[in-house]
């Protein structure tokens, strides 16, 4: 364990150190502790109150561990980061910041190809060095496209609508008169030309969740703000889901939605829930690396794998009639006949070697899956890569390594992977 200085303390509530630069920020907290994904920090027993432990417990169990002062930790306080990274406010003057063991250059890209967001930054006019960097500029793209969207009229559509009114509207709902019958309020069905429709509620909600983060710079929060109350005029404030952004229908008349809708899944998608425990009302931005290399691993294959074979992520199977559900992480096939040529997992770890359970679950997947290959993907090379059969099932260990070029790395992982899937040959499999 390391031991740090408990807090990187602001000169005056709105200018804080960020990186060794002072950065001009509205909302944030006037005090940070900061630590190193998978990084241990200890504290003076001073730094911390049992309030604000009970806080991290509360509202980042699983993403940040808080091990009480005892002998044990020499009567400090020991705060462990469990694989994510990003900003994390427990009181409105204390904030966690969890920096990338990875390049940060490298989680932009990682995030690039997960949230199809590369188009935002076709030549990276504007360099970030940090996460809250990225996350402003953005946050300003969004507020800069809504705005401009908002210039020319918002898209409205026909919504249906139920409402008691006093006079006829559309159809009468015979069956709620006969319920009620001396209301003398018509219960009607009707439809309203309006701009209250999920294209427009999708990034209202997204700009009132990113308000609430407090992590943008001045200038950007006055343009999300503005952005905001343009919108909360016509849209009705309604929660959405990250999921929820995709497999949007678009038309002539919207097509500029969607490049707008996939930055509002990148920022619902990193956006925590709001605390349930404490005073505080500010929104985590936060990032599990787990999931990111996953779904990076997963898209960036999708987009280089040659046109004969074709990949699918996160594929659900049911077993014993129900009772028991599976996701596999990766299943590579064969496009033309659908043969499943191998399964892979990915495993954000920095082990040594493959867990037993890590070889257990890849194997199960491939007898699910009928196939003899078993490939588990990790983000850093080993000394001696896995080789070992279980059965008819053969499991290895390939990387896919995140210090580095990622196209670069991504090319190996797909050499690797046609030594290992003897399915395929070579002169098919690389492209």
């Amino acid at each position: 364990m390391r031991d740090q200085p408990a807090f990187f303390v602001a000169q005056t509530a709105c200018l804080q150190q960020i990186d060794g630069r002072s950065v001009l920020l509205d909302m944030l907290p006037t005090q940070t502790i900061e630590l190193t994904e998978f990084g241990t920090v200890t504290l003076a027993r001073t730094a911390l109150t049992d309030v604000d432990a009970r806080l991290v417990e509360a509202n980042y169990g699983g993403r940040l561990l808080v091990i009480p002062p005892s002998y044990q930790t020499h009567d400090r306080w020991v705060l462990k980061a469990q694989g994510w990274i990003g900003h994390m406010p427990l009181t409105s003057d204390l904030m966690v910041v969890v920096t990338p063991k990875v390049d940060i250059n490298n989680v932009f890209r990682m995030l690039e190809y997960v949230y199809d967001i590369d188009m935002f930054l076709p030549q990276r006019d504007t360099q970030v060095a940090t996460l809250l960097e990225f996350y402003d500029r953005l946050a300003q793209l969004l507020a800069e496209r809504v705005l401009q969207r908002c210039g020319q009229g918002v898209y409205r559509a026909y919504e249906r609508r139920e409402d008691r009114l006093y006079t006829v509207r559309g159809r009468l709902n015979m069956r709620a008169m006969a319920q009620q019958p001396v209301d003398v309020m018509l219960p009607c069905a009707y439809e309203e030309f309006s701009a209250d429709t999920p294209h427009n509620q999708i990034i209202h909600w997204t700009l009132h969740c990113i308000l609430r983060t407090g992590l943008c710079k001045p200038e950007t929060q006055h343009s999300v703000r503005h952005a905001y109350n343009l919108l909360n005029s016509l849209v009705t404030l309604t929660p959405f889901a990250a999921d929820e952004c995709l497999g949007r229908s678009y038309t002539r008349l919207n097509g500029d939605y969607r490049p707008m809708h996939l930055l509002c899944r990148f920022f619902l998608d990193n956006s925590g829930p709001a605390h349930w425990h404490g005073e505080v009302d500010m929104l985590p931005f936060a990032i599990n690396m787990a999931a990111l290399f996953e779904k990076f691993v997963a898209c960036w294959l999708q987009c280089h794998l040659p046109t004969h074979l074709t990949i699918t992520a996160q594929e659900r199977r049911t077993l014993d009639n129900g009772a028991l559900n599976v996701n596999i992480d990766l299943v590579l096939r064969n496009r033309a006949s659908g043969r499943v040529l191998a399964v892979l997992d990915t495993k954000y770890k920095a082990d040594k070697r493959p867990s037993p359970n890590d070889i257990y679950q890849i194997d199960s997947y491939a007898d699910i899956m009928d196939t003899s290959n078993a490939v588990l993907i990790y983000p850093e090379p080993f000394a001696q890569p896995l080789s070992t059969r279980h059965g008819h099932v053969h499991v290895r260990s390939v990387c896919f390594d995140l210090s580095g070029n990622l196209e670069e790395s991504g090319q190996q992982l797909l050499t690797q992977l046609h030594l290992h899937v003897a399915d395929v040959s070579r002169r098919h499999f690389i492209s």
